[in-house]
């Protein structure tokens, strides 16, 4: 038997992701109030906020690595590792003009990971990088001009040798 719950109210927002852990934790990411983390029975929510000086914590998609990191995508905030234990917030640091500049105004949209570990992250207007989750190494991949949009959606991986990647157009 499937049955449906309705988790959301008011105060939470639009959920834009959800995600279950390697220990069966269940997260969300909310347009409004950050990540979030469940306990379904009976329901519990924690709000984690990676900004709440500032008020800024749209969280966009979600992603667990294989070694168990929590990466989280924010909406014009760039890119977080979430430490659960710590309740550690590490911003992703991209280096692409050596200032070692934040991430900071970069909306990602979406995560894969592929068989050799490298995250590969799209982005909504800055187009596809790719770095290691062992450092902060990042690779811009260039698209061709058959691409139309540097708007990423998604990525799919099809077989060992095939992602197809989505985008606005």
């Amino acid at each position: 038997e499937n049955q449906l719950t309705h988790i959301s109210s008011v105060e939470d927002g639009i959920y834009s992701s959800v995600f279950r852990d390697k220990k069966q934790q269940l997260w969300t990411g909310s347009w409004i109030n950050g990540l979030v983390q469940l306990e379904p029975q009976p329901l519990f929510r924690e709000k984690i906020l990676y900004d709440p000086l500032n008020n800024r914590n749209t969280v966009r998609s979600l992603m667990e690595d294989h070694s168990g990191k929590l990466w989280v995508a924010t909406f014009r905030d760039g890119l977080f590792l979430y430490n659960s234990l710590s309740n550690y917030w590490t911003p992703i640091v991209y280096d692409t003009n050596g200032k070692g500049d934040i991430a900071k105004n970069m909306t990602t949209w979406t995560f894969f990971e592929d068989k050799s570990g490298l995250i590969w992250v799209g982005t909504w207007g800055d187009g596809i990088y790719k770095l290691s989750s062992n450092s902060d190494d990042f690779q811009t991949i260039y698209l061709s001009d058959e691409f139309k949009s540097t708007n990423i959606l998604t990525f799919f991986k099809m077989d060992a040798q095939t992602i197809l990647i989505g985008t606005e157009t």
